[in-house]
């Protein structure tokens, strides 16, 4: 078996040396060959020198493109049986790839969930159970912990479904209902994260919004009905009520009625022309 490790930063220097030795220390000890990438996403401060001299071959783009550009340019790079994908801040532990490597026999896709004894911020816990029952009601299965970006994923799926990430922070995410809606065996084991090294480059609020807008995207691309069904559901019955209650009254339905019958039908069929659009998209991960 082979295994390659792609790690994506960006002015990680100060962690990034230390991520990479302990990843390879672990993997020396396993009977595997491997290979640890360090895709150096732009930047400035001797990162991509600082994990080249800790043992990790360097992918160097000349400019910042974000953390699943990066991502997806490692996956293409490489060619291993499992590719393992994790952070280079610090915060996931190298001894856990074991772990994830151990159900790989039986599944497409083994993530670290965070438990909850991990060190993470408030805020972010409380946003990532959100974006969880969200994701969980978009694939029909339950979704442990969707923005983990330490992950093992067979290496053939891995290239197939990399075209569908987005440059930014939100590649675990699409991965993830990529995987649920293609029909392959997702599997989650918890780890226990540490805070990471150096400050964060996700902001709260822009990057917050922004993922919610992506993660309603995603939804558009592999489930449509789930999303269009709630919105059509919601303009219908405003014009179910009115027109309800003017019958009641002996009146007869006007306008709004009219607009939000047909508003609500308009969706609808968007909802489904959207299903079948998604249903070919999904054959390419066959």
């Amino acid at each position: 078996m082979k295994i390659c490790v792609i790690i994506p930063v960006h002015n990680e220097v100060s962690s990034i040396g230390q991520v990479v030795r302990s990843v390879r220390a672990v993997l020396d000890g396993l009977p595997v060959e491997y290979q640890v990438t360090v895709v150096d996403d732009g930047s400035e401060d001797g990162t991509g020198e600082e994990a080249a001299s800790a043992g990790a071959v360097v992918l160097s783009r000349p400019y910042r493109n974000g953390n699943g550009a990066a991502v997806k340019h490692g996956i293409r790079s490489v060619d291993g049986d499992v590719i393992i994908l994790m952070d280079g801040d610090g915060q996931h532990k190298a001894e856990d790839i074991p772990r994830l490597l151990e159900p790989m026999a039986e599944y497409e896709m083994v993530v670290g969930a965070r438990s909850t004894d991990s060190e993470t911020e408030f805020h972010r816990d409380v946003a990532n159970r959100f974006y969880n029952i969200l994701a969980s009601y978009i694939v029909g299965y339950h979704v442990e912990d969707l923005t983990s970006g330490f992950r093992a994923i067979d290496g053939h799926v891995a290239k197939k479904v990399a075209y569908l990430f987005p440059n930014g922070f939100s590649y675990p995410s699409t991965c993830t209902i990529a995987l649920f809606r293609g029909g392959y065996s997702v599997k989650y084991i918890p780890v226990k994260t540490r805070y990471r090294i150096g400050n964060s480059k996700i902001r709260l609020f822009r990057d917050g919004l922004s993922f919610l807008l992506i993660l309603l995207r995603i939804g558009t691309l592999f489930r449509p009905l789930r999303i269009f069904i709630p919105v059509t559901i919601a303009v219908f019955l405003p014009g179910l009520v009115l027109a309800t209650y003017r019958l009641a009254i002996g009146r007869p339905w006007t306008i709004p009625v009219v607009i939000s019958f047909t508003a609500a039908l308009m969706l609808f069929a968007m909802g489904l022309i959207s299903e079948q659009i998604a249903l070919i998209r999904m054959s390419r991960l066959d």
